[in-house]
């Protein structure tokens, strides 16, 4: 029998990882896990044939090599394996019944440096020789440098040499025009490649330092945003298996950001494929405990398939592994906000997402939430109104920043500005069932509005239950009281 070509790859077996080329078995932790020799050469051959049944005299030849031995040895060494994987039930190495056996690892496919999407940072040329410009233009460079560098999807180069790799470039010009600096950057994939993101900046020279901050936080959040809503476009039509850990995550980010159920389950299933080859992923972690939260509030809590305390878990070993990264922390705050109701330790998580990242637009959301459902309103429309400053409106997320911030309105007595929020959100995104709920909760004193077809053919297409704002945690039973009024007012029905 031929052995197949080994790639080298590596095989996750439960919690342990072989790897066959050089025959190493290592634990959780990647700490070696002794083996007796001939153990070693049964495990590399079934490896070898990953999935496949090895015949017992195939095994013997390969392993033996031509020295008669009894089938005692054989057993002995598969007795051994399973003892060191902890494979008490045999589904890990399995018995093929009178012909041999057969090994089930998840093979590992490495994600390389070389396999992340390069960023290419210029210096924004500087028009004539002013050397306070010219040191602007570099602290501009430094900044984004600092700010994306993090990043663990991305590579980040100011090597000009590298400009023909990199899938996405910045760079723009500056200018001091009196006492005053203006600054124009630009974002362009590919090349020559499409601008895709394009911006001007003016300010006193004076405020040049706050200047380049904002800049920073405008520029960084827009790539952020935009790499998860297209970075993945290049995966989804690719069997999971066939990618790595990083283009997983990239696929799965982006089925995230498009807000449908069948995205929701195409982003679990290349999540539990990410986390299976990398349990020590702390993204992986996150994104797959995210994923618990991901479609809240836009459907109903009672539909959610994910086990709370499995996803709970993940977010608490995602933390433990890496406590600096600031989606990360955010995870684990946003579960134990719409989970638990722990807004103290939800918001501990929050504000130290924002200590690692000031311009974190989603921590800064999930923060205003928290703040809402306090009743903290002057806070959490201050914080909406940053969020959606610091995104954009081509941001999947932007219809529920606005239906968020009208609910808040409303809570707040601002019922006038509620109603022009919650319809504006509604209009960006006319299907989503927390959209129309939220439009018309705010709408259901217009009569003008209520009476309509069209409205009443809206309400009568949400799929959401009556006591859905019940599973929210508000801190004051009375707000959902005043929710549930409205739903009542409108007539919505209170089985759906």
């Amino acid at each position: 029998m031929n052995a197949p070509e080994d790639n080298g790859n590596r095989l996750r077996l439960g919690k342990f990882v072989f790897d066959p080329t050089t025959g190493r078995l290592a634990g959780q932790h990647r700490e070696p896990v002794a083996l007796r020799e001939q153990s070693l050469r049964v495990l590399k051959e079934l490896a070898a044939h990953n999935g496949e049944t090895v015949e017992r005299d195939d095994l013997v030849n390969a392993v033996w090599k031509g020295v008669s031995v009894s089938d005692d040895s054989l057993v002995q060494c598969i007795k051994d394996i399973r003892a060191a994987l902890g494979d008490s039930d045999r589904q890990i190495l399995r018995t093929a019944v009178g012909r041999g056996y057969s090994l089930h690892g998840l093979r590992e496919i490495p994600s390389s440096p070389q396999s992340r999407p390069t960023l290419l940072i210029y210096a924004p040329r500087v028009h004539g020789d002013d050397p306070e410009i010219v040191d602007l233009a570099e602290v501009i460079r430094e900044e984004l440098v600092m700010a994306l560098s993090p990043r663990a999807g991305i590579r980040v180069t100011t090597d000009e040499e590298q400009r023909t790799a990199a899938l996405y470039s910045i760079s723009g010009r500056a200018s001091k025009s009196g006492e005053n600096v203006r600054v124009f950057l630009q974002v362009v994939k590919g090349q020559p490649g499409d601008v895709v993101c394009a911006e001007t900046w003016s300010a006193p020279f004076s405020d040049a330092a706050s200047l380049s901050r904002q800049i920073t936080d405008r520029i960084s959040n827009f790539l952020r945003i935009h790499m998860i809503t297209y970075g993945g476009e290049d995966y989804i039509t690719i069997d999971n298996h066939e990618l790595n850990t990083q283009e997983l995550l990239a696929k799965a980010a982006f089925h995230l950001s498009r807000f449908e159920i069948h995205h929701w389950d195409a982003a679990r299933d290349a999540l539990s494929l990410a986390v299976k080859r990398d349990p020590e992923d702390p993204i992986a972690l996150a994104m797959r405990a995210h994923i618990a939260t991901q479609m809240t509030p836009q459907v109903a809590f009672s539909r959610i398939p994910d086990d709370l305390e499995y996803c709970i878990d993940l977010s608490e070993r995602a933390v433990g592994i890496a406590p600096e990264i600031d989606f990360v922390i955010r995870t684990r705050g946003n579960l134990r906000m719409w989970l638990k109701a722990d807004h103290e330790g939800a918001r501990a998580d929050f504000h130290r997402a924002l200590e690692i990242n000031p311009a974190f637009h989603l921590a800064l959301l999930a923060l205003a939430t928290s703040e809402m459902f306090c009743q903290e309103y002057e806070a959490s429309m201050a914080r909406f109104k940053k969020v959606m400053k610091l995104a954009t409106s081509a941001d999947a997320l932007y219809p529920l920043y606005l239906s968020l911030l009208a609910l808040c309105q409303f809570l707040a007595g601002e019922e006038s500005d509620a109603l022009k929020s919650a319809h504006e959100g509604h209009e960006r995104a006319p299907s989503d069932p927390w959209g129309k709920l939220i439009f018309a909760l705010m709408a259901a004193d217009r009569e003008e509005i209520t009476k309509t077809e069209g409205f009443q053919r809206m309400v009568a297409s949400i799929d959401l239950p009556f006591t859905h704002f019940r599973d929210m945690p508000f801190f004051d039973v009375r707000d959902v009281d005043r929710l549930e009024e409205r739903l009542t007012l409108i007539g919505y029905p209170h089985s759906s």
